[in-house]
């Protein structure tokens, strides 16, 4: 028997079974009727174990496991589960991805972080799944971006998507493929940390990266953080930080950044150059009253030159 409690779902049954027992008479063949009829009823209250030769259902790890493309399933702290694939592309790791989702119980409903180490000719990929409609964004954001030339890493939560390229050149096409996202934070980088940005939605599109890309090549620049800040009325601005060497390089940079062409329509750019002793702000194609704007036929964003970064 597997539980007293299930016994009372039994008695209409061995009710029925007692009158057919009656009704058929002594002797072993009703007997053996009986008893049949009696297991019967057991078997249908739920009252009987099942015995050490019948299978068990799959747990959620087992079941994620034996998804094809996981190599290991392990649950977390937090009742979700660790999920690594072994897969070949992005597109390969979006559908172990979906698989995953739909696996996942609803009530109580269980996360789970799918990952995929970096291999030959596929970046290293982490998707953050929660619900089934926003695993779906996830997963198809990171096998976008992960499909970028020069992306080495690419991440994605509910709310915010990561990616890394290896060269800055590569950072304009990574900064236009997340423009639009509905996602509350975007941080997009280069391997060498020389460039790292963390941006609200719409903020960092190809202009503004290319803009980036020109300044961090500049002689005796070593660092650029972009990062996002509430206005005092509430809406979000850009502001730039460009760690350079030496401190004759703070004031002709932050000048030049000034003269750089920067449409008034586009967000404004807070610019702070900075090195171990000195610093200067300015905003972003707002030239100081004492110096000249830079022609805007002849200044691109993004070419080199002292007017046209």
């Amino acid at each position: 028997m597997r539980t007293p409690a299930n016994l009372p779902r039994a008695v209409p049954a061995l009710a029925t079974v007692r009158v057919m027992s009656h009704l058929l008479g002594p002797g072993r063949a009703a007997g053996a009727v009986a008893a049949a009829l009696t297991a019967v009823a057991l078997l249908l209250a739920g009252c009987t174990d099942p015995g050490p030769g019948a299978a068990a259902p799959p747990t959620l790890v087992e079941e994620v496991a034996a998804i094809p493309g996981v190599s290991e399933a392990t649950p977390t702290a937090d009742g979700g589960l660790d999920v690594r694939t072994d897969v070949a592309t992005a597109r390969e790791f979006r559908d172990v991805g979906r698989a995953v989702a739909a696996a996942l119980p609803d009530r109580p409903r269980a996360g789970a972080r799918v990952w995929q180490p970096e291999r030959t000719g596929l970046p290293a990929l982490a998707a953050e799944l929660d619900d089934r409609d926003d695993a779906a964004l996830v997963l198809r954001t990171v096998a976008d971006l992960a499909a970028l030339p020069g992306v080495t890493d690419v991440q994605a939560t509910p709310d915010s998507a990561s990616g890394t390229v290896a060269t800055a050149d590569d950072l304009p096409g990574l900064a236009a493929a997340t423009t639009g996202l509905p996602f509350t934070s975007v941080v997009l980088g280069t391997v060498d940390q020389r460039i790292t940005t963390m941006v609200g939605p719409g903020v960092l599109d190809d202009a503004l990266a290319r803009v980036l890309v020109g300044v961090a090549g500049r002689p005796g620049v070593t660092s650029l953080l972009l990062d996002t800040r509430a206005a005092t009325d509430g809406t979000p601005e850009a502001w730039l930080r460009v760690q350079v060497q030496g401190d004759d390089t703070v004031t002709g940079l932050a000048r030049e950044l000034g003269a750089t062409p920067w449409p008034a329509e586009r967000p404004p750019v807070h610019v702070v150059v900075a090195s171990s002793f000195r610093e200067q702000g300015g905003m972003l194609g707002v030239p100081e009253p004492d110096a000249p704007a830079a022609d805007p036929a002849t200044a691109q964003p993004g070419a080199p030159g002292c007017a046209a970064l």
